[in-house]
């Protein structure tokens, strides 16, 4: 092998394992996340969580996925007393991570190679999903900090509105294509 083949055979495996490393990763940091914000996890979900994440990097086109991210919600809701803490951007940027990352890895087979486009392309979707839960979570602490008992009918039309005007902007730019013509 030239170095250049062995450069691109190593760059290859490490996306290969990169993937699955994130899915087992994003589980354990939204368990550490729970924990963090709770001060206490239940143990049997917390092992459930991360062994299922396992599975799910083995096997990432089953449902085993779905699991894990039921279960990390059942986590947090029967730990997690304060709706508002920052430790929600962290679990929230772990299941986006999770979610994205297994998605991917059952997109195809674990021996293809992953371009650059296809890693900026879905790292950016990531992130975008990360910035809205930041963005949500800027909502709930300034909803929580003022009176809207009386708006609140205002309150859910308005963030009904947010919504939906992120998705469409969302929506327009996967419709656009790239310079060549290819849809994103």
């Amino acid at each position: 092998m030239t170095g250049e083949a062995t450069t691109r055979a190593i760059a290859a495996a490490t996306m290969r394992m990169l993937v699955p490393a994130t899915v087992v990763g994003s589980a354990l940091v939204a368990v550490v996340g729970t924990r963090l914000a709770a001060d206490r996890t239940l143990l049997v979900l917390d092992i459930a969580i991360v062994l299922l994440a396992v599975v799910s990097a083995v096997y990432p086109d089953r449902h085993v996925g779905l699991a894990v991210l039921v279960l990390v919600g059942i986590s947090w809701w029967v730990t997690v007393d304060d709706v508002a803490t920052p430790w929600s951007i962290a679990v929230a940027g772990a299941v986006t991570l999770f979610h994205a990352s297994n998605a991917a890895s059952s997109v195809a087979p674990p021996s293809a190679a992953w371009s650059r486009a296809m890693i900026l392309r879905w790292s950016r979707r990531s992130l975008m999903m990360i910035v809205a839960s930041a963005c949500t979570w800027v909502a709930v602490i300034i909803i929580r900090q003022t009176d809207v008992a009386a708006n609140t009918l205002l309150v859910v039309a308005a963030l009904i509105m947010i919504a939906t005007a992120a998705v469409a902007v969302v929506g327009s730019r996967a419709l656009v294509g790239d310079r060549t013509g290819t849809p994103r």
